[in-house]
């Protein structure tokens, strides 16, 4: 086995191979693919004057034009259903066009279209069930973000207790799979033995969990295969 020696460059390697790793886990909770029908958008611009509207409903048809902000399309912020703490997952953003007028200039006004919030209460059923999916799927989103981040950090984290690739893989083996192949065969081919013994550095003192790490590996090449 060859000796190689940890550099910064291995360890941003191993970092992007990371990141790789988590656009690939990404993929399948894509929210931006969502597709809806004329009649749909026009529910959910529907539905984001009843959000914004929500305060004084009465007034969303008597309120002079001068006090209010009109545009021909806004970014909608569509919300999910609300967990038991009472917090809803952002769904999507999406563009819609429509008319919309909407209460308050200083707080839509902007030279672009405004950001508009839908709340998931609003919505009728047929396009609650599309939402309440996209909301599942952007909180899956949101994890494997964090999962792989932390992953990241522990494994930088990780590699400043080794001098070389060699002890790091020797204490915790799982980290080949997020090692890049060029690395693994420097590795792989054959040196003169070492004298060097390197002092090695606990798993456990830097909280890594192996089975995350493990898991979210396997997952990653199950998909790519």
């Amino acid at each position: 086995m060859a000796y190689v020696r940890k550099t910064d460059t291995l360890v941003d390697d191993i970092r992007r191979q990371c990141e790789n790793m988590s656009r690939k886990a990404q993929e399948q909770f894509d929210v931006d693919s969502v597709v809806f029908t004329d009649a749909q958008e026009r529910d959910l611009v529907e539905a984001a004057h009843l959000t914004a509207w929500s305060d004084a409903p009465d007034l969303r048809a008597t309120m002079p034009d001068t006090w209010v902000a009109t545009y021909g399309k806004a970014d909608l912020r569509v919300y999910g259903p609300k967990d038991t703490d009472g917090k809803a997952t952002r769904a999507m953003v999406k563009e819609v066009s429509g008319h919309f007028r909407l209460p308050g200039i200083n707080k839509y006004q902007s030279r672009y279209q405004p950001n508009v919030e839908v709340n998931y209460d609003y919505l009728p059923a047929s396009v609650k069930e599309i939402v309440s999916q996209s909301a599942y799927k952007a909180q899956k989103l949101n994890e494997t973000r964090e999962k792989f981040a932390s992953i990241s950090q522990q494994l930088r984290d990780y590699m400043k207790q080794h001098a070389s690739l060699n002890t790091a893989l020797k204490e915790m083996p799982q980290l080949e799979m997020y090692v890049p192949e060029l690395y693994m065969r420097k590795i792989r081919a054959e040196s003169a033995p070492r004298s060097k013994v390197e002092q090695r550095s606990n798993v456990t003192d830097l909280n890594i969990d192996v089975d995350v790490l493990t898991a979210a590996a396997i997952t990653h090449r199950i998909a790519t295969a």
